[in-house]
């Protein structure tokens, strides 16, 4: 049983922090377009 719940949790982990790095992709590509397009249109980088 021990076993189990521990491979479940690294499982769980795992997908946490793909979803994460995804999430925190998504939201660095949006907000660099938004900060480009809308707010900061002279900065280059």
């Amino acid at each position: 049983m021990r076993r189990r719940l521990d491979a479940d949790d690294q499982g769980a982990d795992l997908a946490n922090s793909l979803l994460e790095q995804e999430l925190a992709d998504v939201y660095a590509k949006a907000s660099h377009g938004f900060l480009r397009g809308r707010r900061v249109p002279k900065r280059k980088d």
